[in-house]
């Protein structure tokens, strides 16, 4: 005799199905529905086993492409090209909202408008006075060359980090959760090339190969200060960029 589950109840007529299962058009019974429910439990699906964080965070990378970037960013930063390191890290980036609705660049229009050129000016000179800038301070507090190389290159990477963070939203904030959350590869990018810093600063075999030296827990939390300065600067900048334009000015 074959048992519910052999049925074939999309071919049943409603009678033939309500016969079956032992019931009526006005459903079950208080008291049979509790015995049905005691006889082959709730109606319900099994749970499948859940997945901790750390096992969801990593399945994000479980794709061959993002294993050839992420190859491809480990071997330009052993080569020395930071910026294309965390730039490989924007190809996973979504686009900015309403990127669809702004009208097509114009046949006519150059690649470099006045407006890109000038924020990579006003940005250059900002790296420029930064890099420089702890330089001279280690300097003036009577450190070593060697250190004072270190944190300015540190520098470097801090506010190429900060930048990062600043370029993947040209139109709009970048002081939004969805915009700070990112993509999990740009965390990644970011952790790895963090974690590359800190072993050339202060791993003694690499301390050799690069000729750096261990910077001070102070001076690294002014390094940091200064990534946030620059930050705060070109956002700031660029609010006070889109405002005008909104204006027409």
């Amino acid at each position: 005799m074959g048992t519910q589950t052999d049925k074939l109840w999309h071919q049943m007529a409603p009678e033939q199905a309500l016969d079956a299962l032992q019931a009526d058009e006005h459903g079950l019974t208080s008291e049979e529905a509790a015995k049905r429910l005691k006889t082959h439990g709730p109606n319900s699906l099994p749970e499948p086993p859940r997945r901790g964080a750390l096992t969801r965070f990593l399945l994000q990378f479980n794709n061959i492409l993002i294993y050839v970037l992420l190859g491809a960013a480990a071997i330009t930063w052993v080569l020395g090209h930071l910026v294309d390191t965390l730039g490989i890290a924007l190809a996973f980036e979504p686009t900015e909202a309403g990127t669809m609705l702004r009208p097509p660049r114009a046949r006519n229009e150059p690649l470099l408008s006045g407006e890109l050129a000038w924020h990579i000016l006003f940005v250059s000179v900002l790296f420029l006075a930064g890099v420089f800038g702890i330089y001279s301070y280690a300097v003036d507090q009577g450190y070593s060359i060697e250190l004072a190389r270190t944190m300015a290159v540190n520098t470097l990477v801090v506010m190429e980090i900060f930048h990062l963070f600043f370029i993947r939203n040209i139109y709009g904030t970048s002081l939004t959760w969805a915009a700070i959350r990112g993509t999990g590869v740009v965390w990644l990018t970011v952790l790895a090339v963090t974690m590359a810093q800190f072993a050339i600063t202060y791993l003694p075999p690499l301390q050799a190969v690069f000729s750096t030296v261990a910077v001070p827990l102070w001076d690294g939390l002014v390094i940091v200060g200064g990534g946030v300065l620059l930050f705060v600067i070109v956002e700031l900048e660029k609010q006070l960029r889109l405002r005008l334009r909104k204006q027409g000015v």
